[in-house]
C-alpha cells in the first residue's frame, strides 16, 4: 500500500458527497441498515470483527499485525530488488561505450534508483516500523467525511485516500474509500502514520434522505 503522508488539507479532492452540515441533518440508518453496512466493509476487508476487542483497548490484534509485517516486508524486497537492478545497470553503464549511450544508462540509473527510495522511504515504513513495534492503536470516533489527494509519483500520478474525522486526515486502501458511504464512524488507526486497520459505523445517512 502505497502511502503518502506529506499532503496538506487544501489539496485533498471530493467526489461530490454532501457537505457534512447537510449529511448530518439526514435520518441515520435504522440497526438493519447498520448490520447490512459493516457486512459491506467486512467483505471489503475493511472491518475485521475479530480484532474489535483489542482494538477499542487501543491494541493492534495479532493477525492485524502479521498482515502490516507482511505488507511492509513485500514493500522492502520490492524495494531492494530495486536497488539491486540499479546496481546492475551503474555497472553496466561503466562498461558502456559512448556518451549518449552512457547518458541513456545514467537517466535509467536515476529513475530505477528514484523508485527504489520511493518504495521504501516515502510510504513512511519507519513510522509505520515505529507503530507497529508499539503495537498501539487509535481511536477516532465521528463524523466521516471522503477526500483523495493526487500526486505524481516515479511512474505516473497516483492517488492517496483520506477518511476525515475530528480534523485528522486518515490513510485507507482504495477499496475502503469506495465501500464506504460518509457517516458516522470508529476508526481505528496507527497514531503516527495515520494508517487505518479496522472500522465500526455507528450511524450513516441512508440512500435516500426520509427512508
Amino acid at each position: 500500500m502505497k502511502l503518502v503522508l506529506a499532503v496538506v488539507a487544501e489539496e485533498c479532492l471530493h467526489d461530490g458527497e454532501p457537505a457534512p452540515a447537510e449529511a448530518e441533518a439526514r435520518p441515520a440508518l435504522d440497526p438493519d441498515g447498520l448490520a447490512r453496512l459493516a457486512a459491506e466493509l467486512e467483505r471489503a476487508g475493511a472491518r475485521q470483527t475479530a480484532a474489535l476487542s483489542l482494538n477499542a483497548q487501543g491494541q493492534l490484534a495479532p493477525a492485524q499485525r502479521a498482515a502490516l509485517v507482511r505488507d511492509l516486508m513485500l514493500r522492502l524486497a520490492f524495494g531492494v530488488g530495486l536497488l539491486l537492478l540499479a546496481g546492475w545497470l551503474a555497472h553496466e553503464l561503466l562498461v558502456a561505450r559512448g556518451p549518449w549511450l552512457q547518458i541513456s544508462w545514467a537517466l535509467l540509473v536515476v529513475a530505477v534508483s528514484v523508485g527504489a527510495i520511493s518504495y521504501l522511504l516515502v510510504p513512511g515504513g519507519l513510522k509505520e516500523v515505529r507503530d507497529l513495534a508499539a503495537g498501539l492503536v487509535r481511536v477516532e470516533e465521528g463524523w466521516v467525511t471522503k477526500c483523495y489527494a493526487a500526486a505524481p509519483g516515479t511512474f505516473g500520478s497516483a492517488r492517496t485516500y483520506f477518511l476525515q474525522v475530528n480534523q485528522r486526515q486518515l490513510i485507507v486502501p482504495q477499496a475502503t474509500f469506495t465501500a464506504l458511504p460518509e457517516g458516522r464512524y470508529r476508526l481505528y488507526a496507527l497514531p503516527t502514520c495515520a494508517l487505518v486497520v479496522n472500522i465500526d459505523p455507528i450511524g450513516t445517512r441512508p440512500e435516500q434522505p426520509g427512508a
